[in-house]
């Protein structure tokens, strides 16, 4: 894997702190839209997200064993 990757550094998130879906392979770190920072599922950030990028949020994805910033 590069090592230029930024990967996640807190703890493993398991479940969308929107919605209660499980976390299993994709999740984003980002603001709702209420301007809370919590974790979302992809399904959880569609209904509830800002978007993705600088101030709204990053997506990472499970990628063998890591979480890799994929998008934002």
């Amino acid at each position: 894997m590069d090592k230029a990757r930024i990967t996640w550094q807190g703890k493993v998130p398991s479940m969308c702190e929107m919605s209660g879906e499980e976390i299993t392979t994709v999740f984003i770190d980002g603001a709702n839209r209420a301007g809370q920072w919590c974790i979302m599922s992809p399904t959880g950030h569609q209904q509830y997200g800002r978007g993705l990028g600088v101030g709204k949020g990053q997506e990472y994805t499970l990628v063998h064993g890591k979480w890799v910033k994929t998008r934002g």
